[in-house]
């Protein structure tokens, strides 16, 4: 069970960037490029969802 131990681990770490007091130690530069960075990755996400096909249905059912 190391992997999961190490993966709690590395989202606690991540998660603590995210805390008001890590915002306040890193400063306000650090902080807006967390969330640039956080934004930019959840429009890649939606794009990808979006961008895909949809499934053919059958409309008369």
């Amino acid at each position: 069970m190391p992997i999961v131990s190490a993966t709690a681990k590395k989202s606690k770490e991540v998660l603590s960037y995210y805390n008001p007091k890590t915002w306040k130690e890193k400063g306000l530069r650090w902080t807006i490029g967390l969330f640039v960075v956080t934004y930019i990755i959840f429009v890649f996400i939606f794009w990808f969802y979006w961008s895909r096909e949809p499934d053919l249905f059958d409309v008369n059912a």
